[in-house]
């Protein structure tokens, strides 16, 4: 594919992942499915990277796989594309679990915080993407969630 329409498919799949994630991620947290198949993913309190996956099958395919492979599905994308796309996805999702800021990438200390107290939301940017507004808690680990350029530990 021509770099003009891997970057439109990039815009596309972003949209798509960011909406799918969001919504699924919130019926997870919603007591009837919680328990049955969110809660494992909560075991852990203070993420590391590996535990980005640690799921049960339904979440896998409900709230990581299906979100993140429907832009390369809706735009018919070449094998390339979507393979550097679900490169990106997971190494996104291995950042929000690792509890380290890397220089020029989002901060991992609001998602560590969501992990901390089992709360509805997942990052700030999240609750500007729905019309349901979200309230997120004043606490500094919430303030966070910012492009830094240390390398730290948010722990």
């Amino acid at each position: 594919p021509s770099f003009e329409r891997f970057l439109l498919e990039f815009v596309v799949f972003g949209i798509v992942e960011e909406i799918g994630f969001y919504y699924s991620h919130r019926l997870l947290h919603q007591p009837r499915f919680y328990a049955r198949f969110h809660k494992k993913h909560h075991e852990w309190t203070a993420p590391i990277g590996i535990t980005s996956v640690y799921c049960g099958v339904p979440e896998m395919i409900m709230s990581n796989l299906l979100p993140a492979a429907m832009g390369p599905l809706i735009m018919q994308s070449h094998l390339f594309t979507a393979w550097v796309w679900l490169g990106l996805v997971l190494f996104s999702t291995t950042l929000a679990h690792g509890g380290y800021h890397v220089p020029f990438l989002f901060s991992p200390e609001a998602h560590d915080y969501h992990h901390k107290v089992f709360n509805c939301w997942s990052v700030p940017r999240e609750s500007s993407t729905s019309s349901t507004r979200l309230t997120v808690p004043s606490l500094t680990a919430c303030t966070r969630n910012v492009t830094t350029f240390p390398l730290a530990s948010s722990q």
